[in-house]
């Protein structure tokens, strides 16, 4: 395996900008990610459909999959613990190459729509 000198873990919005930052500074970078790599074609023009808003009836397309687990911690003071799709801190972020910014996500329209909690 080729050596690296830095290794970003996360290529949605702000690890891409660190791993371009870095390899423009001369140094050899790994970009990492988890989840499958989409292609245009697995995009509708249909936001709502696309949602990964929790209320969106066709499921969270771009992850978390099933039987992933999630914990959350609300600060430094309080132990973290398990969530779900149905609490509040559940994140609904996509699971794939390019996280959140691969998936518009409609998330204001659950807002307009009044599905936002």
């Amino acid at each position: 395996m080729e050596q690296v000198d830095a290794v970003v873990v996360g290529a949605c919005a702000g690890g891409g900008i660190v791993a371009k930052e870095l390899a423009v500074a001369g140094l050899r970078v790994m970009l990492l990610d988890r989840g499958p790599s989409f292609t245009a074609s697995d995009f509708g023009h249909d936001e709502l459909f696309d949602s990964q808003e929790r209320w969106n009836p066709h499921g969270l397309r771009f992850g978390p999959y099933r039987g992933e687990v999630q914990s959350f911690r609300p600060d430094s003071d309080k132990p973290s613990r398990v969530v779900t799709p149905s609490d509040t801190d559940f994140s609904a972020v996509a699971r794939c190459v390019g996280g959140g910014t691969r998936s518009y996500q409609a998330l204001p329209c659950g807002i307009i729509l009044g599905h936002s909690d």
